[in-house]
């Protein structure tokens, strides 16, 4: 597959939300048939390792910025998943980071994250242990527990966001 086949099915697939199913049978009505499986197991083979280059070098770049901003939200899978405890769930956390402050040049980086066990605090957490600055950031989030270990390592500045919410609801 060339690359440019493999980059107009990870943006029809990724951009445009199209399955893979639909992508098999517009394929095989324009008289090319790629299957399902064989597109995802292209994006594994091949794109895979170049988006995990991309986000080590967007996450090293994030955990240097001056200001993280954070939040994480309840997210439902629709396939159970493994948990640390070695139990199965549906639930998770999504946790949004954008990191500002890092290049000298006002520009940010947001990073998404999905995991069945971590917070936000977690994901802050290891995007501060990569830090190779020795100034701590600001970090801007709610007042969750779950994110007191990682607000040692920082400027705890919360949100005013969540502030007002508290106060007007």
């Amino acid at each position: 597959m060339s690359p440019s086949a493999l980059a107009i099915i990870m943006i029809l697939k990724y951009l445009m939300g199209s399955t893979f199913g639909k992508l098999e049978k517009v394929q095989k009505m324009s008289g090319t048939p790629l299957p399902a499986t064989t597109q995802m197991n292209q994006i594994k083979i091949k794109a895979l390792p170049v988006i995990q280059s991309v986000t080590a070098v967007l996450s090293t770049l994030a955990s240097n910025a001056n200001i993280l901003a954070f939040d994480d939200t309840k997210i439902r899978t629709l396939e159970k998943r493994k948990t640390k405890r070695g139990g199965e769930t549906y639930n998770g956390h999504g946790t949004a980071v954008i990191a500002g402050g890092f290049d000298g040049q006002n520009n940010e980086i947001v990073l998404f994250d999905f995991d069945v066990d971590n917070h936000a605090g977690e994901v802050i957490c290891n995007l501060l242990a990569e830090r190779e600055r020795n100034s701590p950031p600001l970090l801007v989030a709610d007042g969750l527990p779950a994110y007191d270990n990682c607000k040692k390592q920082g400027i705890d500045i919360n949100c005013n966001t969540h502030a007002r919410r508290k106060v007007i609801e």
